[in-house]
C-alpha cells in the first residue's frame, strides 16, 4: 500500500515537472520570437530611414 502511494506522489510531482518545463519553452518561444521582431523591426526602420534619405537626395 504504501509502495502505491509512494509511486502516486512520484508520478504526480513528475508530471508537475513536465508541465513546468512546458511552460518554460513557450515561454522561451515568445521570447525568441519577440526578440527577433524588435530585431527585424530595427533593421526595417533603418531601411526605411535609409532609403528615404536617399531618394530624398537624389531628387533634390
Amino acid at each position: 500500500m504504501e509502495d502505491k502511494k509512494e509511486n502516486l506522489e512520484y508520478q504526480t510531482t513528475i508530471e508537475k515537472l513536465e508541465i513546468s518545463i512546458k511552460k518554460k519553452k513557450r515561454a522561451n518561444k515568445i521570447l525568441f520570437i519577440l526578440l527577433n521582431s524588435l530585431i527585424l523591426g530595427t533593421i526595417g526602420t533603418f531601411v526605411i530611414v535609409l532609403l528615404n534619405y536617399l531618394v530624398s537626395s537624389f531628387f533634390k
